[in-house]
């Protein structure tokens, strides 16, 4: 019985741009599941690739549309694909804009791609010149002819050798051969072979090789012989070579200058020419490792042979090709904490940072892609932000295919405070703005929303984005969407007292609706984002008093102040909330009338280990306190006071000194309570120097510490001490016994 077929699977392994062609190399592998008769599954996976040609493409096209149809044209490819297809349709753009001649023969077209100028085209016709008599007497090549190609590796003529390894390359670019070529046991050997004995020798057949091994890199199935023949390690032998090689190389483009013009400029031609072949070499080189890497052993190993530091020495004076490769590469190493810190040592911000005035799309895009690796680190930030990359970063929000990257990069700036300002000189706020009203998605991509919300947070930012279009938009969104995150970046903006802010009063009805819709509903970060922004609006033009009233806003916060009923978020924004309402005398009134200033209290004793929430209460007291109707409520029907008192020794500076100011103001209204208070904040910051006397001197001392003149009554009472002497007994730490009362 015959194995059955149970199930077909085609699976994209890796997308690239044709190295000859105009077109876009889809790699896959077939993933065919058979059972045996035995009832035994097994998965058999066969790789392959498929070329989409594309012929038509212009440098003026659009990426992401061209990228969207060939998606569209194709059923191996997935929408989520775009990016990367679109990445690739810029690097094939950036080839034809670099194409002086469209006869140009495949072999020598790479060499073409990096050249600029007439100069550098003189040094193509050199290329082609020297390599054209062996190519007029080529055929095509062949499996059946393998053998004789591998015969020409032995020869001694270096010529020979270029020859029989071009056979090879051209059979190699074929993924259907690969399978085929592997089984050769004498090709991977002998490859080796000539590149270990005449890498030296020829530029020529160290290329060829190279790309040889690069096409089998390119399918993880090759790797275990590539590792066996150590392929690897003489990669990096044959790449430290070339470096060395190149100083050379610029030591002879200089010694050339003191000669006659003519002379000069021949040996100069032929110095570069030796360059631009370098170039294609490391070009390969760095792909070949870069496929490598997929296994994270052996890019563990190639970090101790010193790969960041030779991808960092790569980008700098070397062609854009050889500075993509490398840059790809460093974006890989770069999401581990090592390689990261070893490219910090290295600059590789400043010397990578001049990449993003490039015109190739392709390596602006993957210098973002290593920036927003390297943007995690708080110092490798600080670095951008002098690099004045963010002014380049918001000019590339303009371009499509750019634009989630650099979202992702400026959001991590815009974490730091110190980077937060440099934003408010750029257009950065305003670009925002647009993208935030005119995004449509029924809420905003989370990373835009991110990147908002913390410029806002910047008072000249904020500014910027309600003087763009005013608030309106942003309102009619919310109201619309019902975003946290929108509510938040409005929150944000209206937590700055600046001109601008009065917008908020026309809108603060729509916002106490939304408010009531949240509760009913149980969106409790939209319920935070609305209560903080209505607790930002300390403007008096604003009616709270009629709000509470008209919208039964009062039974809402006392339900939300309920023990148990909100979370810890929820209430704070509420106490916040009734902090600047109690501003208003008429909103004192509404409060005094209800039972919102015991359920103040009794959050105070329900969450005193939560510091804000204790803080904004006291906050609240300060204004309570200001207002007759809700200060005989909170000095006569709650232990506010008492709590007060205690408050003073807190750890917390800021609640101990808004207490103590509370407490002032109680003083001053309510004599009556003023000695008692008096000597609580005598025993509170006096504390050390009372506890001192104590255990100097036994009790007696202790006491004795106030047997001043005039310090007692004629009955050993202290009804006579004169709170203006006691400021002369010294100075301490808070310090107060709760078990006993005892100080």
């Amino acid at each position: 019985m015959e194995p059955q077929v149970v199930k077909k699977k085609v699976r994209v392994h890796s997308l690239e741009p044709h190295d000859e062609e105009l077109a876009l190399v889809i790699n896959y592998v077939k993933e065919v599941t058979v059972q045996h008769p035995d009832g035994q599954m097994e998965v058999q996976e066969t790789p392959g690739s498929k070329g989409i040609v594309l012929g038509d493409l212009t440098p003026h096209d659009d990426p992401e549309t061209v990228a969207a149809e060939i998606i569209q044209s194709s059923k191996l490819l997935h929408p989520s694909m775009i990016e990367d297809i679109g990445a690739i349709i810029v690097h094939l753009q950036e080839r034809l804009l670099e194409e002086d001649s469209a006869g140009m023969e495949d072999y020598d077209r790479m060499a073409q791609m990096a050249l600029h100028d007439q100069e550098q085209a003189e040094i193509a016709d050199s290329i082609q010149a020297q390599q054209m008599a062996m190519l007029q007497q080529q055929i095509d090549s062949t499996l059946e002819s393998l053998d004789s190609y591998i015969e020409m590796l032995y020869e001694d003529n270096v010529q020979e050798k270029v020859k029989g390894t071009y056979m090879i390359l051209q059979l190699a670019r074929n993924a259907d051969n690969l399978e085929t070529l592997i089984q050769d046991e004498r090709l991977f050997s002998r490859l080796v072979g000539t590149l270990k004995e005449s890498a030296k020798q020829s530029l020529d057949l160290s290329i060829n090789i190279m790309y040889i091994f690069l096409c089998f890199s390119s399918f993880s199935e090759f790797h275990q012989m590539i590792v066996e023949h150590e392929v690897g390690s003489l990669t990096f032998k044959v790449l430290d070579y070339e470096l060395k090689r190149f100083v050379a190389f610029q030591k002879e483009l200089d010694s050339v200058k003191s000669a006659d013009a003519e002379t000069a400029k021949k040996e100069a031609k032929k110095t570069k020419l030796k360059i631009q072949l370098q170039d294609k070499l490391i070009h390969a080189a760095l792909y070949f490792l870069l496929n490598l890497a997929e296994d994270i052993s052996i890019e563990k190993k190639m970090r101790k042979k010193g790969i960041v530091g030779m991808m960092v020495q790569l980008i700098e004076k070397r062609s854009s090709e050889v500075a993509l490769a490398a840059l790809t590469f460093l974006k890989k190493l770069s999401i581990f904490k090592e390689n990261k810190e070893e490219m910090k040592a290295a600059g590789i911000v400043e010397k990578s940072a001049k990449f993003f005035e490039s015109s190739a799309d392709a390596l602006v895009l993957v210098t973002m892609r290593l920036f927003l690796n390297l943007s995690f680190d708080a110092d490798m930030r600080q670095e951008m932000i002098q690099q004045n990359i963010v002014p380049k970063l918001v000019d590339a929000l303009r371009k499509e295919p750019f634009r989630l990257v650099v979202l992702r990069l400026l959001y991590h700036l815009s974490t730091d405070d110190r980077c937060k300002s440099t934003f408010s000189y750029t257009e950065a706020p305003p670009m925002v703005y647009k993208l935030v009203v005119k995004s449509h998605e029924t809420r905003l991509e989370k990373t835009l929303a991110a990147l908002a919300v913390n410029l806002a947070m910047n008072q000249r930012c904020a500014e910027r984005f309600l003087g763009e279009s005013g608030l309106k938009p942003l309102m009619e969104r919310l109201l619309r969407s019902r975003d946290p995150l929108l509510a938040k970046m409005i929150r944000n903006c209206a937590s700055h007292d600046m001109a601008s802010k009065e917008q908020f009063r026309e809108y603060v009805p729509d916002l106490v609706t939304l408010l009531k819709g949240c509760e009913a509903e149980d969106n409790v970060d939209l319920l935070v984002e609305v209560l903080g922004t209505l607790g930002s609006l300390n403007m008096s033009s604003i009616p709270f008093a009629h709000l509470l009233v008209d919208y039964d806003l009062v039974s809402l916060l006392q339900r939300l102040l309920v023990p148990g009923f909100a979370e810890d978020d929820v209430v704070l924004e509420v106490v916040v909330f009734i902090g600047t309402c109690a501003q208003d005398p008429e909103t004192a009134k509404v409060f005094a009338s209800s039972s919102l200033v015991h359920a103040l209290h009794d959050v105070m004793a329900d969450k005193q280990d939560d510091d804000e929430i204790v803080l904004q209460i006291v906050f609240c007291y300060h204004y309570f306190i200001q207002h007759e109707c809700t200060r005989d409520v909170l000095v006569g029907q709650t232990e506010a006071v008492s709590y007060l008192c205690e408050l003073l020794y807190d750890r917390n500076e800021q609640i101990s000194k808004l207490a103590d100011q509370v407490l002032d103001v109680v003083v001053e209204m309510f004599p009556e309570l003023g000695e008692q208070i008096k000597l609580r904040k005598f025993q509170v910051h006096n504390a050390e120097w009372l506890r001192a006397c104590e255990e100097d001197g036994g009790e007696g001392a202790f006491e004795d510490a106030y047997d001043m003149p005039g310090h007692h009554d004629h009955e050993g009472g202290m009804s006579d001490f004169h709170w203006e002497d006691a400021a002369n007994l010294g100075d301490g730490a808070m310090y107060w016994d709760d078990d006993d009362g005892q100080y």
